[in-house]
C-alpha cells in the first residue's frame, strides 16, 4: 500500500471522516491529512521498536577512521535514522575482522585516556554520545563496514510505500494507524482503539515468529565445521571440559 491508500483505509475505518469539519481536525501543522500521516508514521516507529527485521538492516561503508586520532566518529555522519549498531569491521585487505563492543564504563575503566595510549589496530569499540569510540588510536585510515538497523522514515509523497516493503507489514500498520485514530476521539471510542491497537499487536507478534524462524540455522561448538562432528554434551564425562559434569542419565 502506499501513503494515498492508507489514507483512504484509515479515513474509511474511522467511519469515513472526510467532511469538511472532520478534516479540520486532520489537518493541524497546515498540510492535508497531517494527522493520518502521523499515525501511520507512529505505527511505523511501534513496529520497528518491538523488533528488528532483515530489512531494517543496512551497512554502510562511508566512515572511516583517522591515523593517530582520538576523536571520536560522530554517528551523525552515517544517518539520523541509526536506531543501532549491530557489528563494526575494520578493513584492511586481508586482515579486515570485527571489531568487539565493550560498553562505556569498560572503557572508562580500562581506557580512560585514549591518546595516552600508543596507536594501533582498534579491538574494542563503544557508543558513547552517539559517537564511535576505539580503545586505541588508529595507526592507519581505515574504512569502516558498519552493520546497522535503521527506524523507518515518513513516507513523503502519496504513492511513497513504507521502508518494511510493501505489503510486507501493511496490514499491521493498518491495524495501529486506526486505533491512533480512534485513540484521538477521546473516551467514547476507546474500546475501538483498544480493539485495532489488539489486533496490530497480534499481527505483530506473528511477523515476529517468522522472521525469527531460520530453518536454517545450525548451532555447533566453536572449533568444528558442523554440529555432526562436534561432541555431543550429552556424551562429556566430568573433566572432559572445563567445569563439566557427568550426565546421570547416561
Amino acid at each position: 500500500m502506499n501513503r494515498n491508500e492508507f489514507v483512504a483505509e484509515v479515513l474509511a475505518a474511522l467511519g469515513g471522516r472526510n467532511s469538511e469539519d472532520e478534516t479540520v481536525k486532520l489537518t493541524a501543522g497546515g498540510s492535508s491529512f497531517y494527522l493520518v500521516y502521523e499515525w501511520i508514521y507512529r505505527a511505523e516507529r511501534r513496529i520497528a521498536s518491538r523488533h528488528d527485521f532483515d530489512c531494517m538492516r543496512e551497512e554502510d561503508t562511508s566512515l572511516s577512521t583517522s591515523e593517530d586520532s582520538a576523536t571520536p566518529i560522530a554517528l551523525s555522519g552515517i544517518d539520523a535514522y541509526t536506531k543501532s549498531i549491530q557489528s563494526i569491521r575494520i578493513i584492511d585487505g586481508t586482515s579486515s575482522y570485527k571489531i568487539r563492543y565493550k560498553p562505556p564504563r569498560w572503557m572508562d575503566t580500562y581506557y580512560p585516556n585514549i591518546s595516552a595510549f600508543s596507536s594501533g589496530k582498534p579491538e574494542f569499540y563503544t557508543i558513547k554520545n552517539k559517537s564511535i569510540q576505539f580503545n586505541c588510536m588508529p595507526d592507519d585510515d581505515y574504512t569502516l563496514y558498519i552493520d546497522r538497523i535503521k527506524w523507518p522514515s515518513k513516507m513523503s509523497s502519496g504513492t511513497s510505500v513504507s521502508d518494511f516493503g510493501e505489503h510486507f507489514v501493511d496490514h499491521v500498520i493498518l491495524e495501529y494507524a486506526i486505533g491512533l485514530g480512534f485513540n484521538s476521539m477521546g473516551e467514547a471510542y476507546k474500546k475501538d482503539a483498544d480493539y485495532h491497537l489488539r489486533r496490530g499487536d497480534e499481527f505483530l507478534s506473528e511477523m515476529i515468529a517468522a522472521d525469527n524462524y531460520v530453518p536454517d540455522y545450525e548451532v555447533y561448538q566453536e572449533g568444528f565445521r558442523s554440529s555432526s562432528k562436534a561432541p555431543k554434551h550429552w556424551a562429556l564425562d566430568a573433566g572432559s571440559v572445563p567445569g563439566g559434569t557427568v550426565n546421570p542419565w547416561r
